[in-house]
This record gives C-alpha cells, structure tokens and sequence, in this order.
C-alpha cells in the first residue's frame, strides 16, 4: 500500500488549471506521509535491533579499588599497654599522655619495647615518628627496627648531640659506617623520622633530608648489645630526657612505591 501511493505520489498529473493545483497538493500531501511513514518504520527497526544487541551483551561489573595501605598507630592516649619498659638498669621514667611518650634522663639508657614481635613486620613496611630532645646532649632516639631476622638501631643525636647513623653494619656503629651523619638539633624542636625497609635496602629520613640509602645485600645487620632488649621494635634515649609522638607504622604492598616525604 505504501510503495503503491509512492508510485501514483510521482506518476504524471494529467490535469490542468485549478484541478491540477489541487492535485499536486494531494500527491504533495501524500508522499510526505509516505516518507514520514518510512523514517517511522526504519526508527521502529533500528530501535528493536538496538534493544536485541543490549540483551544479548553480558553486564559490566565495578571494577574494585584495590585496598590501600593503612597505617598503625603506635602511640594512641594514654594507654601503653602494648609496650613494656625496657630494663636496661639505671632507666628513668617512662609515661604517656596524649599521644606523647616521654623518656626521663637516666643514668645511662630510658626505654620502651614492644611486647608482641608478632604484629611487627620484617621486610615491606615503614615506621614513622617524631622526636625532639628536651634536656641532655646525647641521642635522642635510639630506635630499633627489624630487618628479616635481624634487626638494627638508628640513632638520631648521639656523641655530642649530632651523629647520626644505623648501628651495627658489619658490626661497625653508627659512628663508624657509611651512614654516619652529623646534623644540629635544637632542644625542644620537634624532627620527623622516617625508616623504610624493603628487600635488600634500608632508607632513612630525618625531615626532608634522605640521610640513610643503604643497600644490605651480603652486609651484616645487627644491634649493639646495650640495646638487645630493645627487640623486635624499641624507643630509647641516652643520658636524656626525650619525647615521641605520632609513631605509625604502615604494611607496604608489593610493588609500592612511597612517596618522597616532603
């Protein structure tokens, strides 16, 4: 019916005057109709063939944020029951409150260890804190870490107020190894201090200023034993009194790459 009204829409039109104007109105009229009729059925087909493809395609699913690394508070309130005072003998107070471990000035060294070596990590995690001196002119933080299954002390202060170093790399001390440093620190000026561990290498960073890239491949790491009871994971100080805060430790996922501190 369709293509039947397109062929007399375009046939000849015989007649002349007013009857053959009011002819090709009509013919006009219907080949409209005829194309508007076309434009609909072809809308209804490509319409019913989208609807067919988008039943037949399997749903997206959400892709899954992979799970960021969380990091751990390690000095939270006023509780300190998961760490222990380090019997070094000669030690001197050892309190928190909010958030900020203070270590009295014994007569040699003031501590605390971690109880549960369990929850501490031996490869793929970094530890970070602040620490500042507050009276004394010895190192102000002495902090144990492990390293596989060994572990190793970085000194922040020590010999005069200034070295700094990772004590023992082939048994040699913060004083004598290639991670010796010496910087000036103000009494009661809080620093930021950066451990990071990962196979094969220890970084270390005091503020901005990367002073440890130490790679332990085929190198002895070890403690010097003044300080064995601060294992797996201890704060100390020498002849000082010392505060810390903001200690966190985070888990690094393979393959992750931590931003530079800044």
């Amino acid at each position: 019916m369709l293509f039947r009204n397109l062929q007399r829409a375009y046939s000849p039109v015989r007649s002349t005057g007013f009857s053959r104007k009011r002819a090709l109105v009509a013919r006009l009229v219907e080949t409209t109709a005829c194309v508007v009729a076309l434009l609909l059925i072809s809308i209804a087909c490509s319409g019913e063939s989208f609807a067919q493809e988008t039943a037949t395609q399997p749903e997206s699913k959400p892709v899954a944020k992979e799970e960021k690394s969380k990091a751990v508070e390690l000095l939270k309130g006023n509780d300190l029951s998961a760490w222990k005072k380090t019997n070094f003998g000669g030690e001197s107070d050892v309190t928190l409150k909010d958030g900020v471990l203070s270590l009295g000035m014994g007569s040699s060294i003031t501590g605390v260890t971690w109880k549960d070596a369990s929850k501490i990590p031996t490869s793929d995690y970094e530890i970070e804190l602040e620490a500042r001196r507050v009276e004394g002119n010895d190192f102000f933080c002495g902090l144990t870490f492990p390293y596989g299954d060994s572990h190793v002390t970085y000194i922040v202060g020590g010999w005069g107020g200034g070295l700094c170093g990772l004590s023992c790399i082939d048994d040699y001390d913060a004083s004598e190894n290639e991670t010796c440093d010496f910087r000036k620190f103000k009494k009661g000026q809080w620093y930021k201090i950066r451990i990071r561990v990962t196979e094969g290498k220890i970084d270390a960073w005091i503020d901005q200023f990367h002073l440890v890239d130490l790679t332990v491949d085929g190198r002895k790491i070890s403690v010097r034993t003044e300080v064995d009871l601060s294992r797996p994971l201890g704060i100390c100080c020498y002849e000082t009194r010392a505060e810390f805060r903001n200690m966190k430790l985070t888990r690094l996922r393979e393959g992750e790459a931590p931003s530079e501190p800044q």
